[in-house]
């Protein structure tokens, strides 16, 4: 009986004895579960990708509702929507045409721009037309595109067979802007201008290159073209050049060490490069030619001192020179006759131009003479006041 007590006892011991274990183990249990808590992380982690979903959900169905219209033409045309389809007038297309029109993804819209333009300023005397274009296409463009979009869209939506989502990307890129376009557009502006030029259609372009300080020489292939084929003719800042007369054949001149000859033309034209803190105007330029259509160099010299509104013509030894002041430096026309030909001598100097830019001139033009013709010690440049050169 005692020993039965006993076990009795003991049992109740252990038992006691287990559950306060067990509760032991429970509370740790607990107390990491408030620490980490994994039970409510996967709970929040499910939550949030279950709101991810919806909207994922949501923007999907978005996508994929068939657009209208203006929801297409909206991703056609770009951030400039608003503007584009609120407003009659558009700045861009006023102030930059044919190049807009290629930079909005309108090619044929810019080629029959630059067409009337281009027309227009070299085979009309009336060049203000052009404003009357810039305007017209102003006023007009917004809706042009926009009835362009239209179409496309249109197009699209046969080719996507009704996929909304792919509708909507097909429609941003067949829109917008391309700087692609934008360069071609320039490029062919450049062509026809060019072409025109040297088909002999572009006289107007020519003059007012001349105006900005561009000379160009012409052979007479192509002066004749430009109708300024006839006996002392109005000079325009085009240089009618003899291209048949070989000039090294006929005259001696020396250049400075310095000068160095453009390898690009076949003409007789130098350069001088000097160090300036401004590295886009920092030569000295010349160009020796012969002239054809003027009956004497004095005729020449009278043309160009009228287009160049300078009546004062000087004398530097036996040639006759008029010089023009731009604004970004001065012109030199240096003329004199040597075996019955015209021979000008161009100098274009910088305002920023070192002294041995104007001392070169004087070089050059004395040192110019028949080949035949034997020059003495005393003919030389030096001792020569270059002071003259400057008036």
């Amino acid at each position: 009986m005692q020993e039965e007590n006993n076990n009795q006892n003991n049992n109740q011991s252990t038992q006691n004895v287990v559950p306060s274990n067990r509760a032991l183990v429970e509370d740790k249990v607990s107390s990491i579960n408030e620490n980490v808590n994994p039970i409510s992380n996967v709970n929040t982690f499910k939550s949030d990708v279950k709101k991810k979903e919806i909207v994922y959900t949501q923007e999907k169905t978005i996508l994929t509702i068939p657009p209208t219209e203006s929801e297409l033409l909206g991703e056609f045309v770009g951030k400039q929507f608003f503007d584009i389809s609120t407003k009659r007038f558009n700045f861009f297309a006023f102030l930059f045409t044919s190049l807009y029109c290629f930079y909005r993804k309108m090619p044929i819209l810019g080629l029959i721009t630059s067409i009337i333009e281009i027309g227009i300023f070299n085979f009309t005397k009336y060049s203000y037309l052009i404003i009357i274009v810039h305007i017209i296409l102003g006023f007009t463009f917004n809706n042009l595109y926009l009835r362009t979009g239209l179409y496309r869209i249109k197009e699209l939506r046969r080719v996507t067979k009704g996929d909304a989502l792919d509708l909507r990307h097909a429609c941003n890129k067949k829109g917008g802007v391309n700087s692609n376009s934008l360069i071609f557009g320039f490029l062919f502006n450049l062509i026809l201008i060019v072409l025109l030029v040297y088909l002999g259609l572009g006289s107007n372009t020519l003059s007012l290159l001349n105006k900005i300080g561009i000379k160009i020489t012409l052979p007479d292939s192509v002066a004749e073209k430009l109708n300024i084929n006839e006996a002392d003719p109005e000079f325009n800042g085009i240089i009618v050049v003899d291209s048949s007369v070989r000039i090294d054949d006929e005259i001696k001149y020396e250049i400075p060490n310095k000068f160095v000859k453009d390898v690009i033309s076949n003409d007789y034209k130098f350069s001088y490069q000097y160090v300036n803190t401004k590295p886009i105007l920092n030569s000295c330029k010349f160009e020796l030619s012969v002239v054809k259509k003027y009956s004497s160099a004095d005729t020449l010299l009278m043309a160009i001192s009228k287009y160049e509104n300078n009546n004062n013509i000087n004398d530097f030894l036996d040639w006759k020179y008029v010089s023009a002041q731009k604004k970004t430096g001065k012109e030199y026309y240096y003329v004199k006759e040597i075996n019955n030909k015209i021979y000008l001598a161009y100098f274009v100097m910088q305002n920023n131009a070192p002294d041995d830019c104007l001392n070169s001139i004087v070089e050059i033009v004395n040192s110019i003479h028949d080949i035949n013709e034997e020059v003495s010690e005393e003919e030389t440049s030096e001792g020569i006041d270059t002071s003259i050169v400057t008036e």
